[in-house]
């Protein structure tokens, strides 16, 4: 199925086709939303090289749904989503500094 084919396709369910991936949010399988499906749809449109591999460029072209923008990629620590703050970065000194001072009262 061509781009032609599958525009008009995509107009006679009553849906606008969404825009291609720019070059500040470029088509990946890191952006990827669904891999499995994006998988069988690349096979379909004949997107997959002798190696196996997707074309993902191609693919964002085709099917831009497919994929997030790279806000939305989620952060990479454990935490991230649950409403926890991230690790302390403070240095063990600045730690105990501020455990002996919340310990004498003197804590602002």
């Amino acid at each position: 199925m061509n781009n032609d084919a599958m525009n008009a396709w995509i107009r006679a369910r009553g849906r606008r086709p969404l825009a291609g991936p720019t070059a500040s949010k470029p088509a990946s399988a890191a952006t990827c939303r669904n891999l499995t499906v994006a998988g069988k749809v690349a096979d379909a449109l004949g997107l997959i090289d002798d190696h196996g591999e997707i074309d993902w460029q191609a693919l964002g072209e085709e099917a831009p749904e497919f994929f997030a923008p790279t806000s939305l990629v989620p952060n990479a620590h454990a935490g991230a989503g649950t409403g926890t703050p991230g690790p302390d970065t403070r240095s063990f000194s600045q730690r105990m500094s501020d455990a002996i001072r919340r310990a004498s009262g003197r804590w602002m």
